[in-house]
């Protein structure tokens, strides 16, 4: 997460470099950039290449960014991806 302070006349700008294509052997494929341009006022940012992740997975991750944007706790996940990698190893053999 990329955390800067700027003007608001400024985001303009930082918006437009923050746009840019991802060079796919390179990690990350993922950015975030948050613009504070007042004490309550933050500008968030938030980019990933399709290829690491479906619509799916995008939707949980920007609403979870919301909870704690509200000062909400996340649930604690109840399956890990650890445990769908022994299902399909087990599912295998």
């Amino acid at each position: 997460l990329e955390h800067l302070q700027a003007r608001e006349s400024e985001a303009g700008a930082y918006i437009e470099s923050f746009v840019r294509s991802f060079d796919l052997r390179q990690a990350p494929l993922l950015r975030v950039r948050l613009i504070q341009t007042e004490p309550e006022r933050h500008l968030l940012m938030y980019d990933m290449h399709h290829i690491i992740s479906d619509g799916v997975s995008s939707n949980n991750i920007v609403q979870e960014l919301v909870q704690l944007y509200e000062g909400q706790e996340l649930k604690p996940l109840q399956i890990q991806y650890k445990d769908y990698a022994i299902w399909q190893q087990q599912e295998m053999q």
